[in-house]
């Protein structure tokens, strides 16, 4: 009897260690397909994050490109202004005055005035008796 009862508690040993060695390798198995899991999340995550980068870049780009063609695009209207101006005719004012020793024309370089009064600081203020002003440049002249 002895005998049987030391097989039994063999095979209860035994028994045990299968159970045992059942979980640790279920543990095992979960330990891995976690691991794997959260790989694979990290994996998805990191692709995710490239993607932004990249986004992110070629948007910096695209916001580069934008202020510089508008620059370029101010550059170019600037230019095309200046080429305007020098393009008008320039207008030079020829005065004449006939007297009985002849007619006589100068050149002065004061543009005519837009309206009696527009040169005063402060119009509401002075009076001029709807005189045109005038600057007091050296003429030049010839008599014709």
């Amino acid at each position: 009897m002895c005998q049987q009862v030391e097989i039994s508690n063999n095979n209860a040993n035994n028994k045990m260690k299968n159970n045992y060695s059942i979980k640790q390798v279920l543990k095992t198995l979960f330990k891995k397909q976690q691991k794997q899991q959260l790989k694979r999340q990290n994996s998805l995550e990191s692709l995710e994050s490239v993607d932004n980068l990249r986004n992110a870049e070629v948007e910096e780009v695209y916001y580069a490109e934008i202020d510089e063609n508008a620059a370029n695009e101010k550059l170019a209207q600037l230019t095309q202004e200046q080429e305007m101006e020098t393009d008008e005719d320039i207008y030079v004012p020829v005065r004449f005055a006939r007297t009985e020793a002849g007619t006589f024309f100068w050149t002065t370089n004061l543009q005519p005035v837009a309206s009696v009064d527009a040169d005063l600081l402060q119009p509401a203020y002075c009076y001029s008796s709807q005189q045109h002003p005038f600057m007091q440049y050296q003429d030049r002249w010839a008599q014709a």
